[in-house]
């Protein structure tokens, strides 16, 4: 009789982690469990010590006269589907320095975290850095916190990639920025949030190629922000030192006390290259300087449909150095009639279009033409604005934001509007609508001149190879014409009559191809000076692009 055999088996279940969330509450104790509400740690750095990939600490309402650092001793990191979370709950309120460096929060390699939902002030003036500190790490979150009074920073990160600063308030830094995205930092975003009464910038961003790494920014999107009262001390609303690549759109930036946004290289290893400002108002107080600022060669840059005012009467709208204007495009800007390609010879509007074809469709507005209430600081749009419908649009990846300041749709009615908001209104957009073409970037600039060499020699060799034909051809016939005279000039020697008509025929057609190749050989001599011309220039402008693409 036959039988089966029962086969016995093992199944592989899949690795989980336990998930952990502990409490914090400043009537807790850190020799409580820490695991409900009901029996919270005492401090945060308690927490942090225990916290491990997929935890969250939930940090009850009250006041923390400590903050906490992570990382410091060993790795902590959450991963893309855990991270490490720090959520403070409303009345959350961090007023000390950390137990290991000079910041409220710090985060020392750990990647993979969210600090959310904290209020972080300095009443003791013990916290000379940062209120939160994010370095060499990736893919933090810092998000909804209030940080107000610090040292020297809101918030700061270094060689942080990936990170994500949204919808926080950072304000009255004393001695330097809001927030300052730092040191190589790749595709921060850096989108919502409230700067004021900071002593330098509102936002800073470079490179530093000082502390390592490749020394510039690439890939920001620095988005939706509302910026102002900042610069006391000196530095832009949004200042970026070697950032590449970047979008800088939907940000209101006013009563600035230096300059709105400025492009240019100091400490980064390169200019601030091939970025995108796009529907951002700005109006700079009338102790500032420019409404955008472009040096250093920073170059391939492109602003359009912005609002760039000026209060003080000695400056305005943009200020772009010479060597930062290959690439440049800027139009359908509401302005103020003043530009300088140099900050101490000023243009108009006008001169402006004149002398360097930017801002052809831009057009002078003042505030009260604008906007709803600028004396409450209501930059919304008037129903009566030159802002409406005046607006262009760009190819992807140049293109308008899709909503504006608000979470408005963008376009609304006929056309695309100009600044940070979108006027509400019903309409059909324009098709086509306006549209601005961005710069070439250096990489493009090369590629195209290479392009126009090889499509120029070719021509060249055509052009001189259909010279020389012409010639070839035009002795040949000539040599048959020549060769048929003196054929009848032979046959006619008995007969004076046509003998001295067929001398004459002969001379004629003798002195004609003589005229004939000289014509050809001036046209050959001619057309080889052009072209050789035309190859020096093309040459020249791709050892330009070369040089600036290797900047």
């Amino acid at each position: 009789m036959g039988f089966q055999r029962r086969r016995n088996s093992v199944e592989l279940l899949e690795g989980r982690l336990l998930l952990t969330t502990w409490y914090v509450s400043p009537s807790g104790s850190d020799a409580a469990p820490g695991t409900s509400s009901s029996a919270p740690f005492a401090t945060l750095q308690h927490a942090a010590d225990l916290v491990t990939t997929g935890d969250t600490v939930d940090i009850l309402a009250g006041t923390y006269n400590q903050g906490f650092v992570l990382g410091w001793d060993n790795p902590q990191n959450g991963n893309p589907s855990a991270p490490i979370t720090f959520h403070a709950e409303p009345g959350a309120i961090i007023t000390g320095r950390n137990n290991k460096t000079a910041d409220a929060i710090d985060l020392e390699g750990a990647s993979y975290i969210v600090i959310e939902g904290f209020t972080i002030t300095n009443p003791s003036s013990n916290i000379t850095r940062a209120g939160i500190r994010s370095v060499t790490n990736n893919n933090v979150i810092i998000r909804n916190n209030n940080v107000d009074n610090m040292g020297t920073w809101g918030i700061f990160t270094a060689f942080s990639d990936d990170i994500l600063i949204e919808n926080n308030t950072a304000s009255h830094s004393q001695t330097q920025h809001g927030i300052y995205v730092s040191n190589s930092s790749q595709r921060p975003t850096v989108r919502g949030n409230t700067l004021f009464g900071n002593y330098s910038c509102g936002l800073h961003m470079n490179g530093d190629v000082s502390q390592g790494g490749v020394g510039v920014i690439t890939g920001a999107l620095v988005e939706n922000n509302i910026i102002y009262d900042n610069g006391i001390g000196g530095g832009s609303g949004i200042n970026c030192d070697g950032v590449q690549n970047s979008r800088f759109q939907n940000n209101l930036i006013y009563d600035e006390h230096s300059s709105g946004i400025s492009l240019y290289q100091i400490d980064a290893a390169h200019p601030s290259t091939g970025n995108v400002v796009v529907n951002n108002t700005i109006i700079i107080a009338s102790d500032g300087r420019w409404a955008v600022n472009i040096q250093d060669a920073s170059t391939q840059n492109l602003v359009y449909n912005n609002i760039l005012l000026n209060e003080n009467p000695s400056h305005g709208s943009i200020d772009i150095s010479s060597d930062s204007l290959p690439g440049f495009a800027s139009d359908y800007n509401a302005v103020i009639d003043r530009f300088t390609p140099d900050d101490n010879n000023f243009n108009t509007l006008a001169q402006w279009q004149s002398a360097t074809g930017q801002d052809l469709h831009s057009f002078i507005a003042t505030e009260s033409q604008l906007f709803t209430d600028p004396a409450s600081n209501n930059f919304t749009l008037s129903a009566t604005s030159p802002a409406i419908d005046t607006g262009a649009t760009s190819a992807s990846p140049n293109q308008p934001p899709a909503y504006d300041l608000l979470n408005n749709p963008r376009p609304q009615g006929p056309g695309y509007d100009v600044g940070a908001y979108e006027f509400s209104q019903s309409g059909t957009p324009v098709n086509p609508p306006p549209t601005i073409t961005p710069p070439l970037t250096p990489a493009e600039t090369v590629a195209a001149a290479k392009s126009q060499l090889a499509t120029d020699v070719a021509a060249r060799l055509s052009a001189l190879a259909n010279d020389r034909k012409e010639i070839a051809t035009t002795r040949a016939s000539a040599k048959l014409t020549l060769a048929n005279d003196r054929r009848a000039l032979a046959a006619e020697r008995k007969d004076p009559v046509k003998l001295a008509a067929d001398k004459q025929q002969l001379s004629t057609d003798t002195q004609q191809l003589k005229r004939d190749l000289a014509q050809l050989v001036k046209a050959l001599a001619t057309d080889t000076l052009h072209w050789t011309q035309v190859l020096k220039s093309d040459r020249l402008s791709l050892q330009n692009a070369l040089k600036l693409l290797h900047k």
